[in-house]
This record gives C-alpha cells, sequence and structure tokens, in this order.
C-alpha cells in the first residue's frame, strides 16, 4: 500500500488503485485525520491515546472513534486496519503494513539521511543526488499545505515540526552542496527562491542566494538581495541579519574574489589513458563482427593473431554476453533501472543492456547509457535511444556531472543497475598502484548514491594467466603499447567494488561468471563480478 501524507493524505492499495477517502470536506475530515495519524505514528495506539493525538479537548469521544475505526475499515484494502490488545488490556488500533509499505515521509526521511551521510563523507555528488531524492516528495506540495490531514494536536505537533525541521534542513544542505559543487547556474537560483517560499526567514538559504547571485556576476543583485532578507528578517523575525550573512554581504560589497571559488575539490580527474596507434573503439568493434573500424585496425589484430595465435579475440564477445547475464539476473532480483558507464558502440550482433532488461524485467525498464565518445553518442542516439533509452555525453570521471543528469532520469530512492563494463582499466594514473586508489574514490562516489537494493555490474581485464606476447600489446607500463591498459590484478578490481559485497561466484572470469556453456580459458583473461548494496 502506498501512502502519502506530506500533503493531503492519498493511499492506493496493493494494486495501485487510489483508495477512495472523498472529498477533505467536514464529513471525512475526522477520517483522514485517524488514517494520517496511524499512518505517521506506525505503532499499536491505545484507544485513549489515539483520542488525544484526534482531538484537542476532554470531551469524551470514544463512540466517535469507534465510528471513525468502522469507516476506516470500509475504505481501506481488507485487514489493513488491525485491532490488538494494548499494554493496559485494552483495544488498540494499528495500520498494518506489509514488506515495502512507506509513507512518503519515511522515504523523505531515509534518503535524507543519505544525504547527509554521504555529505560527511565528502561524497558531495551523491549527497546531492540523495538531497534532491529527497526533496522530491514534497514536490506539489504548497506552502501552508504540508500534512494538512495530520490534526493540530499536542501530541502531533513535535511529529510535524520534526519533518519540517529536517526539510528545511535538507533544503538548506543541498543548496550548500551544489555550491560546493560549482554548480551554482540559474536552476540552483530557481530551487533558491522555491525553498524560500515555503521558509522565508531562513538565513542560510539568504546567504547561499548571495553567493550564488554574485558567482554569476550579478553582484548588484546580490546586494539587492542582501536588503531584501534584511527587510523580510526584520518583518519575519524583528531581528538584523545574523553575523553569517552580514560577513557575506561584506565580502560581496568589498569584491573578495575568493567568494567567486567553491572549495577545493580533486585536483584534477584521473587520467584516461590514450591510445597510441589504434582505437580502443574500432578494435573492440571490429572483433564484436562490427563495420564501424578502420583498415589499419582490422590489419592490426588480424597480425597479432596471426604472429601470437591468441584466441583473446572472443574476449570482446564473452565481456558482452557475461554483461547481459548480469543484467538478466538484476532484473530478476526486481530492479528496472539501469546505468550503463563507458556504455561503448551498441553491439551489431547481440543484444543491449536494454533488450535483456526489457526481456527479464517484470516492467518496461529505464536505461541510461553513459560515454565520452562523441561517435558513441552519435550512433547510440540514432540506434538506442527512446522508448525508455537514454544516452549521455558524459566522462564517467565527471561523478557529480553524470549523477545529475542521471538522477533527472532515474529514481534515486529505487533500486539501480550500475555496470561498468570494461572501462576502468582505460581510468587512473601510472603509480606503482596503477591509479587504483583514484578510480575507487570515483566507484564510491557512484556506490554512496545507490539506494539499498542496488547491484553494481563490473568488469576489468587483468594481468593475472595473460600470455607473455600481448603484454607489450595492452600493458600500460609498456612505453610503446599500442592499445594502453591497466592490468590490475584480482586483488586491485575487487578494490573498485567500493566496499559492496559480491554475490557468487564472487570475481570470475567472464566466460565462468554464471555460464550458459563450458567455459574455455583464454591467453588474455576479463574478470567479472555482481555486488549488491
Amino acid at each position: 500500500m502506498r501512502i502519502s501524507v506530506l500533503g493531503d493524505l492519498t493511499l492506493r492499495d496493493d494494486d495501485g488503485r487510489p483508495v477512495n477517502l472523498g472529498e477533505r470536506g467536514r464529513p471525512r475530515r475526522q477520517l483522514r485525520a485517524l488514517l494520517c495519524v496511524l499512518a505517521v505514528e506506525d505503532r499499536p495506539l491505545p484507544a485513549a491515546a489515539l483520542r488525544a493525538l484526534l482531538w484537542d479537548d476532554d470531551r469524551d469521544r470514544a463512540s466517535l472513534l469507534t465510528n471513525l475505526v468502522a469507516q476506516a475499515r470500509r475504505v481501506l484494502p481488507a485487514g489493513r486496519l488491525a485491532t490488538e490488545t494494548g499494554p493496559g488490556g485494552g483495544r488498540a488500533y494499528r495500520l498494518r503494513r506489509l514488506p515495502g509499505d512507506e509513507t512518503d515521509a519515511e522515504e523523505f526521511e531515509r534518503a535524507a539521511a543519505r544525504a547527509d551521510t554521504a555529505r560527511e563523507k565528502g561524497l558531495l555528488a551523491s549527497a546531492a543526488v540523495h538531497y534532491r531524492t529527497a526533496l522530491a516528495r514534497w514536490d506539489g506540495i504548497e506552502p501552508g499545505a504540508e500534512l494538512r490531514d495530520l490534526p493540530d494536536t499536542p501530541g502531533t505537533r513535535h511529529r510535524r515540526d520534526a519533518l519540517l525541521a529536517r526539510r528545511a534542513h535538507a533544503a538548506e544542505a543541498s543548496v550548500a552542496v551544489r555550491l560546493d559543487l560549482g554548480r551554482h547556474g540559474p536552476g540552483l537560483l530557481d530551487e533558491i527562491e522555491a525553498h524560500l517560499a515555503r521558509d522565508p526567514a531562513n538565513e542560510d538559504l539568504h546567504r547561499h542566494r548571495l553567493v550564488a547571485l554574485y558567482r554569476l556576476g550579478r553582484r548588484a543583485d546580490a546586494l539587492r538581495a542582501y536588503r531584501r532578507a534584511a527587510a523580510v528578517l526584520a518583518a519575519e523575525l524583528d531581528a538584523p541579519p545574523g553575523l553569517a550573512l552580514r560577513r557575506v554581504r561584506d565580502r560581496i560589497a568589498a569584491d573578495d574574489p575568493g567568494l567567486l571559488r567553491p572549495p577545493p575539490g580533486p585536483p584534477h580527474p584521473p587520467r584516461l589513458l590514450p591510445g597510441r596507434e589504434i582505437g580502443y573503439r574500432g578494435v573492440t568493434d571490429y572483433l564484436l563482427g562490427g563495420k564501424d573500424n578502420t583498415a589499419r585496425e582490422r590489419a592490426f589484430v588480424d597480425r597479432l593473431v596471426a604472429e601470437t595465435g591468441t584466441d583473446a579475440t572472443a574476449l570482446p564477445a564473452e565481456n558482452r554476453e557475461c554483461v547481459l547475464r548480469m543484467v538478466t539476473a538484476m532484473a530478476r532480483r526486481g530492479v528496472r533501472q539501469f546505468l550503463d558507464l563507458g556504455s561503448g558502440l551498441p553491439d551489431p550482433v547481440r543484444p543491449g543492456v536494454h533488450d535483456a532488461a526489457r526481456r527479464a524485467a517484470a516492467e518496461p525498464p529505464l536505461v541510461v547509457y553513459v560515454d565520452n565518445d562523441p561517435v558513441v553518442a552519435v550512433t547510440s542516439r540514432a540506434m538506442v535511444a527512446g522508448d525508455g533509452v537514454v544516452f549521455l555525453e558524459l566522462d564517467l570521471r565527471d561523478v557529480e556531472a553524470v549523477l545529475d543528469a542521471a538522477s533527472r532520469r532515474l529514481d534515486f530512492a529505487e533500486p539501480i543497475g550500475l555496470i561498468v563494463a570494461n572501462t576502468l582499466q582505460y581510468v587512473g594514473g601510472l603509480d606503482a598502484d596503477l591509479g587504483t586508489g583514484e578510480v575507487v574514490k570515483i566507484m564510491e562516489g557512484y556506490a554512496g548514491a545507490l539506494p539499498a537494493g542496488s547491484l553494481l555490474a563490473l568488469t576489468h581485464i587483468t594481468g593475472e594467466g595473460m600470455d607473455p606476447r600481448l603484454r607489450p600489446v595492452v600493458d600500460s607500463v609498456e612505453p610503446a603499447a599500442p592499445l594502453p591498459q591497466h592490468l590490475r590484478d584480482a586483488r586491485q578490481i575487487e578494490r573498485l567494488f567500493a566496499g559492496l559485497p559480491l554475490l557468487p561466484p564472487g570475481l570470475a572470469d567472464v566466460g565462468a561468471w554464471r555460464p550458459e556453456r563450458p567455459p574455455v580459458a583464454r591467453s588474455m583473461r576479463i574478470l567479472a563480478g555482481l555486488a549488491v548494496k
């Protein structure tokens, strides 16, 4: 059952159909109040305690409560309003929940708590996503209409006040995080204005508005905004602006350039290994049977096979097939949203992530592909975009930009299948650890944004067990390698799962990860794993 209490009370039954609670007029107002109290409290309430939460007077309303309970049972799905034995032996009432039943207030608080945790850890991109998810639960609720069906009694005021204070904190923190990330465009100003319409005396929001205006080159507007803020605070609180707001005004008046810069983040994104003689994209496409490759790339592959007799040419296809099995496994666990980082060209022969998800998911899936290659962007938009499939031309190293764009398409309050297939071997500097620590930080940013129940599918080439004749071709530490890649070992690859536990069979060769046919040992290996949050 879906229960919304943050605005007008609404309920949907187990089949998603709205429960008819009638209009908000007098005849149904008390029924709505009863259901709202039961939903918000989520515990057995003795009749006396329930009456105290519903009515702020000493009148005897026992018969009215009995009548309201009877009305509620007529409109709710069968068995959902339970009568239990209270602590003193009397009757107690409870709105019975099934697994997965949550109010929008609980969803808001859970997402806000995730955001606070991510912010404390310095994972600002993840925090921004979770704050947006949390605040979305208040969308469409006009100022003054919050928790409208919760009665105004001493016993319920603390619930209302706590939720409104939590919302104000989430609004302040959401804006602060985006300013820290350097995202101070006009869209943020619109968001600040909307928050101020609900909370006009919030000094933190006024301060953030001044900073955003100043960073947009609107110094005069920022100083005018300060004067408006001072007038609002005088009218609402009969008090002058606080010290923090005054200091920002003074820095803007002094044209302080330090105010233009967000707090320093990582000095630069981790290195992306370049192809030297030929392109990764073209070689992979040729091995998969495609036509988006050059004569030079085809000749390179053919010469390598002739000189070494390698069977590693089968690995790209085995990797793609393994990813499709992982997508199927995720869909069968109830995941219907997928984010594919470094998606590459659409496979010319095999189905894509969206095809596998459509076959296995109980509902039509949503798929967001991400790649920074312009050719991949043009091809993907022409071949796969549409009907629940979106392509974003972004670099996976820019975690904040990817999460910001993806969170506008996917619901980060519901499980997501994150896919990073044979991509991370191209990311990271040439230190003794092959830049693994840098890449772990990237993956921590993504993992931190995922809600519980999400899964991470990752594949990565390894140097373990590789034919020595192939190393000069692909090893990033070889100065002349035409296709340089970081040949991380299994221990390093497992670190890329950002602490998420692996599901059986753990980290395995792509051909041996829940295979549909007997795996074949190859002269080059790609390892695969599926982890759960």
